[in-house]
């Protein structure tokens, strides 16, 4: 049998902790989250792929609860992870990037969510096209966030 703090429990203690937080139950996924966390940098250091998983999910969990500092916090050291990695021009990055706006976005902080976007767009164009629906989408948001500053010019070229 193992403890509750092997490392194969890192995976059950992650879902149970995603689909907390899918339910609302903040701090019972918090305490998940923090549980695999720790398991995932004893076994496999603090700069492993999965730690930045579990701190992006954090991230996330922060976001919902408004506490944007804390959420900045954890997201930027997941990112930090994965342009050590992957680069700067990977996925990961660009969707960990992604999450830093959307929560940057939540404190009305417009000129930095735009430079993480300026960041992701070329990404999403090499990844998927620049046709997908997945970059058309991030070109909404990109207009969102010009409307929000009041640049409805340019906001109306990106929609």
């Amino acid at each position: 049998e193992f403890g509750s703090d092997h490392a194969k429990m890192y995976h059950p203690l992650v879902n149970i902790a995603n689909t907390l937080l899918h339910q609302g139950k903040y701090e019972e996924a918090l305490n998940n989250y923090n549980k695999a966390l720790t398991i995932a940098e004893n076994k496999w250091g603090n700069d492993h792929e999965r730690v930045a998983y579990i701190l992006r999910k954090m991230g996330e969990l922060y976001e919902r609860q408004d506490g944007y500092d804390k959420a900045i916090d954890v997201l930027n050291r997941a990112l930090a992870i994965q342009k050590e990695k992957h680069g700067q021009d990977h996925m990961k990055t660009a969707d960990t990037l992604l999450i830093i706006a959307n929560v940057l976005n939540g404190q009305g902080k417009y000129e930095e969510v735009m430079e993480k976007y300026q960041l992701v767009l070329p990404i999403y164009e090499k990844e998927y096209g620049s046709d997908h629906v997945y970059v058309a989408a991030l070109l909404n948001k990109i207009a969102g966030t010009l409307k929000n500053q009041g640049k409805y010019k340019d906001a109306m070229e990106k929609y």
